[in-house]
């Protein structure tokens, strides 16, 4: 039976969802028969584990990187965050192949509101990195994180993919003979500081991420269930 990881949105708290995935991707096999979903800041871990791109060093080398940048603009993460990210991550996806956005047609879903219908899309094909990562940004799209109203992703005009992720029908995604594990922000605990507002601090960042690498291993039963294992847990100081 196939497994169906959804990553929900989150907001200023998406390190802590990275932190998840982390875990998920270092203890646990993660192939074909593993489908991925996201909306809105959940696009971000889903991409990630589903291109099998390692976790731990992309926080490191793009997501530190990136709030370091943001620090230097006066507005700091306002009407900067999105096209600040778009610049790392399509970077980082060309660095590693220009062909990897194949890797994630038909396996990682993500969802779209589309303006002005405000009807939801799910997108599961991609034609290149860029449309790929076009596709993640217009999911999160929200006017005070990027310099335009709406994110224009092949001339049609999106915003944040969670504001009707449950509405015409797309529910219905959620394949009844599949195994779902659903991931949000406040899963296991309720995290500090608003979720709405994206912090620049990569210190913050960093406290998220390690809160989400602790929650991860403290649940590894519920990954378990539908899962398998691809090693055997370590110590947590060694994670």
């Amino acid at each position: 039976m196939k497994t169906h990881i959804r990553f929900c949105g989150a907001g200023g708290h998406y390190s802590y969802l990275l932190g998840i995935a982390s875990i998920l991707q270092k203890y646990f096999i993660l192939d074909d028969n593993v489908i991925f979903s996201g909306y809105s800041a959940g696009c971000v871990p889903a991409l990630l584990c589903c291109l099998n791109i390692d976790i731990n060093n992309e926080f490191l080398e793009l997501n530190i990187p990136l709030l370091e940048e943001l620090q230097t603009n006066k507005l700091k993460s306002f009407f900067n965050f999105i096209p600040t990210l778009k610049k790392y991550l399509l970077s980082r996806l060309n660095i590693i192949s220009e062909d990897i956005y194949l890797n994630a047609n038909n396996k990682l879903n993500c969802n779209l509101t589309h303006i002005p219908t405000f009807q939801n899309h799910i997108i599961d094909n991609y034609q290149n990195n860029e449309d790929l990562v076009d596709c993640i940004l217009a999911s999160g799209h929200l006017p005070i994180y990027n310099n335009c109203i709406f994110y224009n992703y092949r001339n049609n005009y999106y915003v944040d993919g969670g504001l009707t992720q449950y509405i015409n029908g797309e529910k219905s995604f959620f394949n009844p003979d599949y195994n779902l594990i659903e991931l949000k922000r406040n899963k296991w605990r309720d995290l500090p500081g608003n979720w709405v507002f994206i912090s620049s601090c990569s210190k913050y960042s960093e406290y998220l991420y390690e809160l989400g690498k602790l929650d991860g291993l403290n649940n590894i039963q519920y990954f378990n269930k539908y899962l398998k294992l691809k090693k055997r847990l370590v110590r947590r100081n060694s994670l």
